[in-house]
């Protein structure tokens, strides 16, 4: 893990990152310091996650001024999250959790970010009873300034939910939450979509109590179908794909149909997105690639399987490597170098699998192509049918049967 900080116009933030990949940015609770989190980091770290902590302003190694303020807590959340090079997945306990909702209250904020996970904090909360509950956690401290301060932002608490309506959500809730039943319901009230998990044996200090727990939640979390797509989102909306034509229409169009194919299929994620991305780097039939979509920024937005495996079909030459993959001796030669590069056959398998649906969902929508290459690609397909999911195979034949030259 690695020391970072970063620089407030009135304090210096310590923090510390490790990992490479999609982000996800760690906020402590009241009291606590960035070093809560790190074995939920190491771990988020070894499945391919960027994990950023920061001392909150007011505690560990950051400065304290304004540190009783919610809202310089606020913007400090906001300026962690236009650091990140990709939209993160904003992870606040208690504290962290109020800033989080607080800052999204900044127009466009929630555009930066990939997914909120609240723990044990909501935005309604009861002054007299989380006072009585701070004052048993240490005598005084419900009189604290900044609880008064962060008690008295209500309506811009609940303005900073009402964003979550955009994000993938989590509430995690401690067992002995200082939340209570109505809490929890008013919250699912609010942010209807949002997940809600409690984590046994827990007090309101949940990443202290439970890491091993607490990381597979966010874990689920970070894999959900919501949190990988409006990563991917971000990155092709800065690629300005939605201008670029394409048969059926444009080719954001196209990469979306493709990977929402290969998820009908059962493909994995990182294929799904990979399927997303996959004319990132440019392609043998789409040599441009994408303007801004370098390997770093596939990396930060899909992970490093995802990033590899796009790099790799881009540097496909499709007339001479087609014909190996389903022999005992499949290559794929870059078109680039013209080097033969040998690949595992999960690869080769997976390779198969996105060339199926990109050409099947080009087929369907140009009849100029379907009827120029329709039969070749179909008799493609048979050859490669072992290396081909049920549903692969199942939409080519019925393609072959609705093919104008069949």
């Amino acid at each position: 893990m690695s020391r970072i900080t970063l620089d407030r116009p009135d304090v210096e933030l310590a923090g510390t990152r490790a990992g490479d990949g999609p982000g996800v940015l760690l906020l402590h609770a009241g009291g606590e310091r960035r070093e809560v989190w790190r074995p939920i980091a190491e771990t988020l770290a070894r499945q391919g996650y960027r994990c950023t902590a920061y001392d909150l302003r007011g505690h560990g190694d950051s400065g304290a001024a304004g540190a009783d303020e919610l809202a310089a807590h606020a913007g400090d959340v906001a300026a962690m999250i236009a650091a990140e090079p990709n939209p993160p997945t904003v992870v606040g306990a208690s504290l962290g959790g109020l800033a989080t909702l607080l800052a999204l209250g900044k127009p466009d904020l929630a555009h930066r970010v990939s997914g909120v996970v609240l723990v044990d904090v909501v935005a309604e909360l009861a002054p007299v009873r989380v006072r009585t509950f701070l004052d048993g956690v240490r005598d005084g401290y419900g009189e604290h300034p900044l609880v008064r301060d962060a008690l008295n932002q209500g309506p811009r608490l609940v303005a900073g939910a009402e964003r979550l309506a955009e994000l993938p959500t989590l509430l995690v809730l401690a067992e002995r939450s200082v939340l209570t039943e109505q809490d929890r319901r008013r919250f699912a009230d609010r942010v209807p979509h949002a997940g809600v998990a409690s984590v046994p044996g827990t007090s309101h200090l949940v990443a202290r109590d439970a890491p091993e727990q607490l990381t597979r939640l966010l874990l689920d979390h970070l894999s959900s179908p919501p949190v990988r797509r409006r990563r991917i989102d971000w990155l092709l909306d800065a690629g300005e794909v939605s201008d670029i034509p394409h048969p059926g229409g444009t080719l954001r169009a196209h990469l979306d149909r493709t990977a929402d194919t290969l998820e009908a299929w059962g493909a994995p994620a990182w294929l799904v997105d990979a399927g997303r991305l996959h004319a990132a780097r440019g392609t043998d039939g789409f040599p441009a690639g994408i303007l801004g979509l370098t390997s770093a920024a596939i990396l930060a937005a899909a992970g490093a399987e995802a990033e590899q495996f796009v790099a790799l079909y881009g540097r496909c030459d499709r007339a001479r490597s087609y014909p190996t993959l389903h022999t005992g001796s499949p290559k794929i030669f870059d078109r680039h170098t013209f080097e033969a590069l040998h690949v595992p056959p999960e690869q080769v398998r997976a390779f198969a699998e996105l060339t199926a649906a990109n050409e099947l969902d080009v087929v369907r929508h140009s009849r100029s192509i379907a009827t120029e290459h329709g039969l070749a690609l179909s008799r493609l397909f048979t050859r490669w049918e072992p290396l081909l999911s049920a549903g692969a195979r199942e939409a080519w034949s019925a393609m072959a049967k609705a093919l104008p030259s069949s």
